[in-house]
């Protein structure tokens, strides 16, 4: 598999918010994105090496791929994928990481189209241009059930579902974000 042309997709230039494909130079507007998502959702402990290694990948154009929603220094959204495989087979697809709007953008609508819906249909967007299927889920305690009816109108019915189980005697499982 080989890196991501520099003209991979974006919406088209008519829609009233593009969402641009980021480059190096958003390296610190996507890490600083991570760190929100990452204080809003995260079940495990950060390793922000390997964070920073997956972000440098992505606007690198290696194996992944980032879209944003506003100018440098002034991110509203983003949307990170990972071009990869399962274990069992060789058939790549496109894994979404996250996408995420930020809480003071979240209530934006344009032309009645919200961040998380334009975020959606990009992700749409570049797997029938890439050709390849998109694999994505929901692994959230905040709002799941209305994360999931967004995902289920946007990508059609569920495939599965994700579960954790925390062992015995650990309230947030080895490594929980809060050190636990």
């Amino acid at each position: 598999m080989q890196k991501l042309s520099q003209n991979s997709p974006d919406l088209p230039k008519t829609d009233p918010v593009p969402i641009r494909v980021a480059t190096w130079e958003d390296f610190g507007d996507a890490m600083a994105i991570c760190r929100e998502l990452y204080d809003e959702n995260a079940i495990f402990a950060a390793d922000w090496d390997a964070v920073s290694e997956t972000i440098k990948k992505a606007t690198n154009r290696q194996f992944g791929i980032m879209g944003l929603i506003g100018d440098r220094g002034r991110v509203e959204a983003a949307s990170l994928l990972l071009i990869t495989r399962f274990w069992y087979t060789g058939v790549w697809h496109l894994e979404e990481l996250f996408n995420y709007v930020r809480p003071s953008s979240r209530k934006f609508r344009l032309n009645g189209v919200t961040h998380a819906n334009r975020l959606l249909e990009w992700t749409k967007k570049i797997s029938d241009e890439m050709k390849i299927p998109l694999i994505s889920g929901v692994l959230s305690e905040e709002r799941t059930a209305a994360k999931i009816r967004l995902y289920e109108r946007k990508y059609g019915p569920m495939k599965g579902a994700f579960f954790v189980h925390w062992p015995k005697g650990d309230d947030g499982g080895g490594g929980d974000k809060d050190g636990g």
